[in-house]
């Protein structure tokens, strides 16, 4: 217990100060929108700079650069003075990513004035662009913390799970590509492969940026799910904390920074070997996350909606799986007819299978899983229930082997689960429509219209009391 208590005072956030300290995040949130609205009118006077500077003179583009310089070092140097502020606010424990969009901001804040005193217009205001970006997600960050509730911040640890295995995934998606495009230009040239697409490369540290950026969002809401949940929900409490310890201990972000490094100097088998542990913490964490869900009670259409969730899942797993196998099977094929052409060398089952092997082995217990959360004790007397009971009995029943020597045992599995996700995405649209129909109360009327609506309901109320 001391250790738990030791570890949520260090996760704790700001959104837990109470009376003054209250007033205190009101004070950062209208600074922080001001510094945004600054930040906002001195990048359209960079970019109007940058059109007009072909019809100023020389002395008049090194006064205007000098102005937006001085401007925008003002900003960085607020900005900063505020992160001090804020850090420095009494009765909370601060960590260092409660405050890290504010301080990416100041960062982005002066790399634009460098680029302005450099006379780089356009560089100035991206990097001003990215410091305006910073600072409202920081001022979300925060707002998130005063106003969303246990239950809220559970639902978006889910949605975050989901975020971060797509991200992860279409990044080495990209990554798998690119080293394809470069082992091809290898053979065909007959020479060492080139630093690759400097185009790809950029693209994926972008988006290696944006997955880095959802890793700092996932932590910030478990750290204010961890602190509302302390007192009202201390299970979802505990958990947050072990789970900020576990992606901790992963070093996610440290792993994402060197696979970068690699990248950019065109090291892409080190950055592949990197990716492919980068995807299994993102799967670990991602796991945790996930696990949320259970804690929270949930409605009728909130349990078929993650019901629908999770077939949707197993739906898109199962035919990755079956395309790796047929893949699989052609590598196979081609290599065992290459053993007698002459000239060739073909990779051998010892080397090259097992990889591929172990992944989709990996992808059937993700299937299993998914098939698993399927089986809620709730669902027992839903009609869908049986078939989900079936494809689970299948998926626990077969090994890999099994399905890479019958191929005909994905198709039966894939049929049935893509009509029981369709089935069950069909349930949640009704109950969609059933909550518009039968909640005219949480509707707006229709701009406009705003005083029938209240005439109307004035008169159905006397109609009423008449009749009583």
């Amino acid at each position: 217990d001391m250790e738990m208590g030791r570890l949520e005072n260090r996760y704790e956030m700001p959104g837990t100060a109470s009376g003054s300290g209250r007033a205190e995040q009101e004070q950062v949130l209208m600074r922080l929108r001001q510094l945004a609205q600054r930040q906002e009118r001195l990048n359209r006077a960079n970019l109007d700079a940058d059109r007009r500077k072909d019809r100023l003179t020389k002395a008049q583009q090194r006064r205007q650069l000098e102005e937006l310089r001085r401007e925008q070092e003002a900003l960085s140097r607020q900005a900063k003075a505020l992160s001090q502020k804020w850090s420095r606010q009494a009765g909370v424990n601060r960590t260092r990513s409660s405050l890290s969009s504010l301080d990416q901001a100041i960062k982005q804040m002066r790399e634009a004035a460098r680029n302005l005193e450099r006379r780089n217009l356009g560089i100035a205001a991206a990097s001003g662009r990215q410091a305006l970006q910073k600072l409202r997600d920081q001022e979300r960050r925060i707002k998130r913390r005063q106003a969303t509730s246990v239950v809220d911040l559970v639902k978006e640890l889910s949605a975050k799970a989901l975020q971060l295995q797509a991200q992860e995934r279409e990044i080495l998606a990209k990554m798998e590509g690119l080293s394809a495009e470069e082992t091809r230009k290898k053979v065909r040239e007959d020479q060492p492969a080139s630093r690759g697409s400097q185009a790809g490369i950029e693209e994926i540290v972008s988006k290696k940026d944006l997955l880095q950026e959802a890793l700092a969002e996932a932590e910030d809401v478990l750290r204010a799910a961890g602190a509302k949940g302390r007192q009202s929900q201390p299970e979802i409490a505990r958990k947050a904390v072990a789970a900020l310890r576990s992606l901790k201990s992963e070093d996610i972000g440290q792993q994402i920074e060197e696979s970068k490094t690699d990248l950019r100097a065109g090291r892409l088998n080190l950055a592949m070997e990197m990716e492919k542990e980068i995807e299994q913490s993102i799967r670990r964490f991602s796991s945790r996350l996930a696990e949320f869900d259970a804690l929270v009670p949930k409605s009728g259409p909130e349990r078929i909606q993650q019901a629908a969730d999770n077939a949707a899942a197993l739906s898109r797993e199962l035919e990755n799986l079956r395309r790796q196998a047929e893949a699989l099977r052609l590598k196979q094929r081609a290599s065992a007819q290459a053993w007698g052409t002459p000239g060739m060398q073909p990779a051998g089952p010892a080397r090259d299978q097992p990889p591929d092997m172990n992944r989709m082995r990996e992808g059937l217990a993700r299937s299993r899983g998914y098939a698993q959360g399927l089986l809620q004790p709730w669902a027992q007397g839903e009609s869908w229930a049986v078939d989900a009971r079936s494809i689970h009995r299948e998926l626990t029943r077969a090994q890999i082997e099994d399905f890479m020597n019958q191929p005909d045992l994905w198709q039966k599995l894939l049929e049935p689960a893509r009509e029981l996700a369709s089935k069950l995405q069909a349930q949640t649209e009704i109950d969609r429509f059933n909550n518009r129909i039968f909640s005219p109360s949480e509707q707006a009327p229709p701009p406009g219209y705003e005083w029938q609506v209240e005439t109307y309901y004035r008169s159905l109320s006397e109609i009423t009391d008449k009749r009583k």
